[in-house]
């Protein structure tokens, strides 16, 4: 102890005689550390932090798939498939919705899950104050019950054991709490209300009775002991066909799926997180190489002083201490400054991810992560400092006494840094290849056009209570949308069913008067859209053809449709829509029959990327939707609207919450968050490994010349000009770097299937990208060689030919 606290001393004394290099390597550290202190937290919190359920690697989400798309339970498959399966000792369902609290002096909308009975003990959850759920609980007629989050109880109920038995307001209705969830128990989001599925199953509703009717179901199952998740998976496919054969009618087409539950929540997220992983360890490793060279510089400028020791008697080992103390310490200071770095930076990052990630409200810099980016500073210091120790402590003290101009150290010294160097350049290619694909991408999806004016408009979305009549919705509606016009600042307001790019919340097959109809399985589906008769003029949308919803359209004449030119195209080619009529359903339901009126542009209803989706527009006043969303234009910031638009609504109904309250650059944004997220961390990440290249380029090169003034002055000397001594130090140096540019876009077309799942309009292997990296990183280095290999040109020979 005694030794390492003396080691300790000499390395702060030696690095601060050499306050430059201490500098450098220290931001350079805590950059890299930084980095991987937020990357590891976002990886960490979605792909390896267990889910805080028994077992969860038994525990399977199923649902049933139709044309390669999963898709949510009937409630009476649901129950056939319960009543048939034998994979699975448990087989709960589940769905999530969001609610209204009311009764407070502000309501908030809550996200609810509606779940069975058995669904907490299909996870192996138990609540920590009250009861679970009992089958009693989970019917119909009940007086309805919920066991709430903890966060939930501390927030509302006050946290304490009397808010068992307590009465809530959701949606206006009286909801009584019997239990309390773990402080830790979240899945998938935060919920802050579980409810039984069961008091919201009417059986005498045709709605969920009906067998082709999906409204998010999905069954949360615990495999049985010895049986695998293929085996279960396939007896969910065998169900599912003896369902279609069953009921032709619904289930045509039907198949089903078993998944890991974990698997299906971070399925999309995967790749996202497998690339910026992967870009951040390769930066870090950059930084390792980039100090690992410095520090050979620093050491062979410290060859005599090791020299020295080695003759005094100093063991080989003790040097080696020494140097690695010295790395250590820088990376022990550099650690500490990256996760200041990281805590500073986070917060802005993380809120570049898709808000409807699942499991991100779980991420956080916690001590997991902070061991993490100790034992990487760590790490880090011992493996670029570990190299100069070995050579610190090797080679014969009386040969290391002597120039190293003589015994040509500086030869097998510059060899291993041209080494690094190589390997730095190749690795920066890595991440600049990476960053301009990811570039493009944001390019091209940025190029899409929505189909609307999608500038300074705001939506905010509603989901009104039970006691509201069809005739009370639309009296509400047109009132709200009087009181949003009336707002300082708006030029138009309408209503929606759906927002744009937020995705379709109704989608249905239909069939076409007078066209042949499909196989049932090969029904077509649209997204059915009710709106105002203002949407058009508040979202910009163009009319092609006929016209749009006016006065006309109410609830007592005949209904009407408008469509978008995909579903124009696709069903009526080049021959006029207008006057057809389409049916929304299956062709035997009673469904009535409306009349297109108008044909519209494509609007990118579900994401930016795809082609676009058929569109079916009805007008509001004929099909009076419970839920939905305003949308607003403005002339000034839309989202300095937000108070107002909920000042106004509330002027309409006090007991009514808002959510949601974004502008439409927000909705399109968070579309395209795990490629945003992407490109800025790549650029980020390839602008730093540029900028460690340039320096590590930059020094290997000084450091050659300054070795090599011996020889190039007895160049000059013999008569070699400027421009031959400049080509000779730039041949050698550069040759490293093209060498390393070589491997680099090996490396990077090797890398670049990683990336493959998050590009749009441009391919993993794209020359043009290559290319363009290429050229950047050779310019980049060939600047860092250029200036100080012009410093070789100004030797004066005969100062280069005196003596040592």
């Amino acid at each position: 102890m005694t030794g390492l606290i003396q080691d300790m001393r000499y390395a702060v004394r030696a690095l601060r005689r050499a306050p430059g290099f201490a500098a450098v390597s220290i931001v350079t550290l805590a950059l890299g550390i930084a980095a991987t202190t937020i990357v590891y937290s976002i990886v960490d919190g979605i792909l390896l932090r267990p889910l805080p359920i028994v077992d969860a690697d038994r525990v399977m989400l199923v649902r049933e798939a139709a044309d390669g798309e999963d898709m949510s339970f009937s409630v009476p498959n649901y129950v056939d498939f319960r009543a048939r399966q034998t994979s699975f000792s448990q087989f709960a369902a589940w769905r999530g919705l969001t609610a209204n609290l009311t009764g407070i002096a502000e309501p908030r909308r809550l996200n609810v899950r509606h779940v069975t009975a058995d669904l907490l003990s299909t996870l192996g959850v138990k609540v920590i104050l009250g009861r679970d759920f009992t089958p009693g609980d989970d019917t119909f007629g009940v007086n309805r019950t919920a066991i709430v989050s903890y966060a939930f109880w501390q927030r509302e109920l006050g946290g304490t054991p009397s808010a068992i038995g307590r009465s809530i307001n959701l949606d206006e209705s009286p909801v009584t709490v019997i239990g309390v969830l773990p402080s830790d128990f979240t899945v998938a989001r935060v919920e802050d209300v579980f409810l039984p599925f069961g008091t919201y199953n009417d059986p005498k509703n045709g709605m969920y009775a009906g067998r082709g009717n999906h409204f998010g179901l999905a069954a949360v199952a615990r495999l049985q002991p010895g049986v695998d998740p293929e085996t279960a998976n396939a007896e969910m496919v065998t169900i599912a066909r003896q369902l279609e054969q069953e009921y032709p009618n619904t289930n045509s087409g039907n198949t089903a799926s078993a998944r890991s539950l974990f698997e299906t929540l971070i399925g999309t997220a995967r790749p996202m997180l497998y690339v910026l992983l992967g870009a951040v360890l390769t930066m870090l490793l950059i930084a390792c190489v980039n100090l690992a060279n410095l520090m050979l510089s620093r050491a062979a400028g410290r060859t005599q002083e090791m020299a020295v020791r080695r003759s005094l008697g100093a063991a080989r080992w003790r040097i080696a201490r020494q140097m690695l103390t010295e790395s250590v310490l820088l990376a022990i200071v550099g650690g500490i400054a990256g996760i200041a770095l990281a805590y500073a930076g986070f917060e802005a990052l993380v809120t570049l991810l898709p808000p409807n990630q699942p499991r991100i409200h779980i991420i956080s810099i916690d001590l997991r992560v902070l061991s993490i980016a100790a034992a990487a500073s760590i790490g880090t210091g011992i493996l670029f400092g570990l190299m100069p120790a070995i050579q610190a402590a090797t080679g014969k003290s009386m040969m290391l006494l002597r120039s190293s101009r003589v015994t040509g150290t500086a030869n097998a010294s510059a060899a291993t840094r041209r080494t690094l160097m190589l390997a730095e350049v190749a690795l920066a290619l890595v991440l600049v290849t990476g960053a301009g694909l990811m570039l493009r991408t944001m390019n091209n999806l940025a190029a899409i056009d929505t189909g609307l004016q999608h500038e300074r408009i705001v939506t905010a979305q509603f989901n009104l209570p039970l006691r509201y009549t069809t005739e009370k919705r639309l009296v509400f509606l047109g009132q709200s949308l009087e009181r949003l016009r009336a707002i300082p600042g708006v030029t138009s307001a309408a209503y929606t069913y759906s927002v744009p790019v937020a995705g379709s919340n109704w989608n249905s097959i239909f069939v076409v008067e007078g066209q042949p109809v499909p196989e049932r399985n090969q029904l077509p589906s649209s997204a059915w859209i009710p709106a105002s008769a203002e949407y058009l003029e508040t979202t910009g949308t163009g009319l092609i053809r006929g016209r749009w919803f006016d006065k006309r359209d109410v609830q007592d004449t005949p209904e009407v449709v408008v469509i978008n030119e995909t579903f124009a195209r696709r069903f009526f080619g080049t021959n006029d829509p207008i006057g057809a009529r389409v049916k929304q359903g299956w062709p035997e339901d009673k469904t009535p029959w409306r009349q297109i009126v108008g044909v519209v542009n494509d609007v990118r209803m579900n994401s930016l990327q795809g082609d676009p989706t058929l569109q079916a527009y009805l007008p509001v006043a004929q099909t009076g939707q419970r839920s939905g969303a305003f949308v607003l234009r403005t002339d000034g910031n839309p989202a300095m609207l937000g108070r107002s638009i909920e000042a106004a609504i509330h002027e309409v109904d006090p007991n009514l919450p808002l959510f949601n309250i974004q502008t439409m650059n927000e909705i399109i944004d968070a579309s395209i968050g795990n490629e945003r997220l992407t490109m800025v961390l790549l650029i980020g990440f390839a602008a730093l490994a540029l900028l460690m290249a340039a320096i590590g380029v930059f020094g290997v090169t000084s450091y050659s010349v300054a070795q090599r003034t011996h020889e190039l002055g007895i160049r000059m000397a013999l008569g070699a000009n400027r421009g031959s001594v400049l080509g000779l130090v730039l041949r050698q140096e550069m040759g490293a770097c093209l060498v390393g540019i070589v491997v680099g876009v090996i490396g990077a077309l090797l890398m670049a299937s990683l990336l493959e799942s998050l590009l749009f309009g441009v391919t993993s292997r794209d020359s043009v990208t290559l290319s363009v990296a290429a050229i950047v990183l050779l310019a980049v280095t060939a600047i860092a060689c250029v200036i100080p290999a012009q410093r070789a040109t100004r030797v004066d020979p005969m100062t280069a030919l005196r003596l040592e």
